[in-house]
Formats: structure tokens, C-alpha cells, sequence
């Protein structure tokens, strides 16, 4: 068997990721625990570009809120080997169908040092799964459903830099698997804590702005499906905006995950 993860997602500022991975499949360890194939996660507070992080806060006491809305088509799939990828003869497996998302952020800065933050996902599976015949017997349910995934905690402190220039930080989100309470076995949540820990910098001059944002991400529960590992990683993101005017700007994004 093979697995192929693809996602996309639009807002506002138009931002679009694709991942791709073909592998073959030992006839042993099919599935084993559970994780979140939605890889889009809006970072708290203000200043920051979407997904990737800036180091500058907000003044003392400076309270912000978000509403991200994020579509994903088929954002976990199943290929077997030589799986033909004609429209006319689809062999795939949908395992997580068209997903859609609603991030609810919340954020709070500290004398434009440090910033605690808060982020709510409410996920809508628009299109049931389907499963190879040998992951048929995993609680993965056949029909649409929506539910609360996992809140994410996140820290971020600034640790040198001002409005215009260089800006450098730190942050640390953590995700607590409270999806697994309505979204267990649907690949939509994880099935235990993870923690994203991110160095900052970021680049502003006058109306040009560059993000880059590098760290690793650990998994309490690694989980596998296939010969494909969900476990440790290190990650990396890049951004880089252009203000328009009227509190508008045009971002682009580059991840690794």
C-alpha cells in the first residue's frame, strides 16, 4: 500500500500547501494510534504573518481575537502500489474527506515581551471515509461528523527587536488531545500531547516583511500508519508579506512539516 496526504486550504490572503508521499507497506504494523491530518494551525495574536510566527507583540495588556477558516481536500488518503491516478479509474482510499475548519484564536501580550495565547479548532468532515479492506476493522466511522479537535496553549516571548528591523524569539505551543473526546479514530485528532517548539525571526522594512520560523515537534503518542511514522520532527516555515493599506496585506507561506 501506499499513502498520500494532500491539503489545501484559502482565506483571505489566499494561502495554499501541498504535501505528497508514495511509500510500499510492510505486511505488518497497518495502523497503530491516532493523529490529526489537518497540518493547519493559525498562530495566536496579532503581527504574526498566518501559520508562521513574528516576534513582536502587542502592547501591555493588549488583548486580541481571531476567526480562521480553513477548507482541505482529502487531507489523509490511501494509494496501493501502481494505483493508477486517472480520473476514469480511481483505486484510492479517502480516509479523511473534504475537511473543513474553523479556528478560533484568542491572545494576550505582556509589555510587548511576552504573550499567552489560545487556539480552538472546530473541525466538519464534509465527505464520510472509506478504507482499505484491511483497515476496515479500525473505529474509523463511515459518515460525516463534526466535533471539537485539540486546543492548543501556546507561549511566546520576544527577545530582542523593535516595530521596524530584526525581531528574534521564542515559542512554545502545546496541543492536549481533548478532540479524542468526539473525534476519536478519525484521524482528526491527536492521541496524546504534543508540543511545537519554534525559534522567531522576522524582517521588517517599511512596508516588506520576511518570517522564518524553525523548531521541532514532539509526539507523547507516535503513531503509524503503514510504514509511514508520525513521530518527532523537526519543522520549517517561511513567510514573507506586503502591506496594501486599509489594514490589508498579501502573505505568502512556505512550510515544511
Amino acid at each position: 500500500m501506499g499513502v498520500s496526504t494532500h491539503r489545501a486550504r484559502g482565506w483571505v490572503s489566499t494561502w495554499v500547501a501541498a504535501t505528497a508521499a508514495i511509500v510500499s507497506a510492510p505486511t505488518r504494523a497497518q495502523l497503530s494510534g491516532d493523529f490529526s491530518a489537518q497540518l493547519y494551525r493559525p498562530a495566536p495574536g496579532r503581527g504574526n504573518f498566518v501559520t508562521v510566527e513574528s516576534a513582536r507583540l502587542e502592547d501591555d495588556l493588549a488583548p486580541s481575537v481571531g476567526l480562521f477558516f480553513d477548507y482541505a481536500h482529502d487531507p489523509l488518503a490511501i494509494y496501493p502500489v501502481g494505483c493508477p491516478r486517472n480520473p476514469g479509474q480511481n483505486c484510492s482510499y479517502r480516509v479523511v474527506g473534504a475537511l473543513v475548519t474553523a479556528n478560533l484564536l484568542g491572545a494576550l501580550a505582556f509589555a510587548r515581551r511576552l504573550q499567552i495565547g489560545v487556539a480552538v479548532p472546530l473541525m466538519y468532515e464534509a465527505i464520510g471515509s472509506t478504507l482499505p479492506p484491511n483497515l476496515a476493522a479500525s473505529p474509523q466511522p463511515h459518515t460525516p461528523a463534526t466535533g471539537f479537535s485539540d486546543v492548543r496553549f501556546s507561549l511566546k516571548g520576544r527577545l530582542f527587536g523593535s516595530h521596524e528591523g530584526l525581531a528574534v524569539g521564542l515559542s512554545e505551543q502545546v496541543e492536549i488531545p481533548t478532540g479524542q473526546s468526539m473525534l476519536a479514530g478519525r484521524y482528526l485528532a491527536e492521541s496524546g500531547w504534543v508540543s511545537y517548539t519554534r525559534a522567531i525571526a522576522d524582517l521588517r522594512v517599511r512596508g516588506l516583511a520576511f518570517g522564518l520560523n524553525v523548531g521541532f515537534v514532539w509526539r507523547a503518542s507516535p503513531a503509524q500508519i503503514y510504514n509511514v511514522a508520525i513521530g518527532p520532527r523537526l519543522t520549517g516555515a517561511f513567510a514573507a508579506s506586503y502591506d496594501l493599506g486599509s489594514s490589508a496585506r498579501l502573505v505568502l507561506e512556505i512550510a515544511m512539516q
